[in-house]
């Protein structure tokens, strides 16, 4: 066990929560996550409401933005056809 805290890996304190979806299973989780010591970030249609839930809230067009801030991503988001394969790989054209 490394006994720096800032050097453990298994310590959620301090680490980056991406919530895709602020809605109440979101605002729960990003609760959660809160009492873990965690920065919670969160992407929601209507951005200007939520803030109370997660540290910042961004529009669902920020993901690609986002992502590279996250240690975690967790899609509380509805399945529907906007939302299905919102995380893939990206291809390259041809």
């Amino acid at each position: 066990m490394i006994s720096d805290l800032t050097q453990r890996e298994d310590e959620l304190t301090g680490k980056t929560l991406l919530i895709v979806g602020l809605g109440r299973i979101g605002a729960r989780l990003a609760s959660l996550a809160r009492a873990f010591g965690m920065r919670t970030i969160a992407t929601k249609r209507d951005a200007s409401s939520g803030a109370d839930a997660a540290d910042a809230v961004f529009p669902q067009d920020s993901l690609l933005e986002l992502l590279p801030q996250a240690d975690a991503v967790a899609l509380t988001c509805p399945l529907t056809p906007e939302t299905e394969r919102l995380i893939a790989p990206r291809r390259s054209p041809r």
